[in-house]
């Protein structure tokens, strides 16, 4: 707008009504977190130096886009981008309204796709496209890089189903759509169906990370193979950390690796003079083979902390028993259960006085 109309649109406000201000205002609220959004948007674009097809550097204005982004085009592919291209704000037409999408699913509690499609004045299905974009770009959630002591362990949860329309478009077109190769959740419920025992390839796994500092990381794995997971633990756990998990197979790969040192467990790690008492964590001893390490692998790139070391054996001391005791305690215990049996027998067969 020049000049001259920005004037004549001052002049005229006094003589607008109570509707027409708030219109105005409510207008001029939104015109003002879609300038600001842009505006983001557009210092990335300022910072560009090399094209993001090609990576050449010869750049020129190119225009702008329908949002009024900066559009550059590239001298050597003769291909032009933006700000956006390759993000999530890519076509999109409304970014300020995917700003408040976005915000909503960070909220505690966040709105059905329905609510918030009405909220923002967007249809349902833009909304359930938004958030699917918005997940798919999240990197995990947390700390980029966790040291120190590092706990690991991994869960799983089941597959959203959500908004599929694989069983739909079967019972629409049998020969078209074949039957999906699992039910539906609700079927499980609704038809009495058995549900798979222990883990599926329906269910996500999910590697969670939490270090002493407080740095927590969960990031969701392509797979259960464990080069999958020891790839997600190189890149997210650093050189000197001490890990501590449990005992599966893809972290004693991830400890062999990086020269990890592990804890022995006092079922294997006896000497042979007294098998019942682990040996002094001051003397020198061989290295355990990978069936007796303890479960809570330790990598570290350097020597394993002499006060950790005495902490673990200190709480592992315990004398244990030997077989022939077991053998006598077992005796014990089925005699005494069958003199209290014989005994209560024997109490409620007595004829009353």
């Amino acid at each position: 707008m020049d000049g001259m109309r920005f004037r004549s649109l001052c002049a005229n406000v006094d003589r607008l009504s109570v509707g027409q201000i708030r219109e105005l205002r409510r207008k001029l609220r939104a015109l003002d977190a879609r300038k600001e959004v842009l505006a983001r948007i557009d210092a990335r674009g300022q910072a560009l130096e090399c094209c993001v097809h090609c990576g050449a550097s010869a750049l020129v204005r190119w225009g702008s886009t329908c949002t009024g982004l900066q559009r550059l085009r590239c001298k050597a592919c003769l291909r032009s981008f933006s700000a956006a291209t390759g993000t999530v704000v890519a076509r999109v037409r409304l970014p300020e309204k995917l700003q408040q999408a976005l915000a909503d699913m960070l909220a505690p509690v966040p709105s059905s796709c329905r609510r918030l499609a009405a909220r923002l004045g967007v249809d349902k299905m833009t909304v359930w496209r938004w958030r699917m974009r918005l997940l798919a770009a999240f990197d995990g959630a947390g700390a980029r890089r966790l040291g120190g002591i590092v706990e690991a362990d991994e869960t799983y949860m089941r597959e959203s189903r959500k908004g599929s329309r694989e069983w739909v478009r079967h019972e629409r077109d049998p020969r078209r759509f074949p039957a999906p190769p699992r039910p539906r959740w609700r079927d499980f419920r609704r038809l009495g169906l058995p549900r798979p025992a222990g883990l599926s390839k329906w269910q996500i796994p999910i590697l969670t990370l939490a270090d002493r500092a407080g740095a927590r990381r969960a990031e969701r794995l392509p797979d259960r193979r464990a080069e999958s997971l020891v790839a997600v633990l190189e890149d997210r756990v650093s050189r000197d950390a001490v890990l501590c998990s449990d005992g599966d197979g893809a972290y004693r790969l991830f400890a062999l690796g990086a020269r990890a040192a592990a804890l022995p467990d006092r079922r294997h790690a006896r000497t042979a003079g007294d098998p019942g008492r682990l040996p002094h964590p001051d003397r020198q001893q061989p290295a355990q083979p990978l069936q007796g390490i303890h479960p809570t692998v330790l990598r570290t790139s350097h020597k394993e902390p002499l006060r950790l070391h005495r902490m673990v054996h200190r709480k592992a001391r315990r004398p244990t028993n030997s077989p022939k005791r077991c053998l006598a305690a077992d005796a014990r215990s089925v005699i005494n259960t069958e003199e209290r049996h014989r005994n209560f027998i024997r109490g409620t067969a007595r004829p009353a006085p």
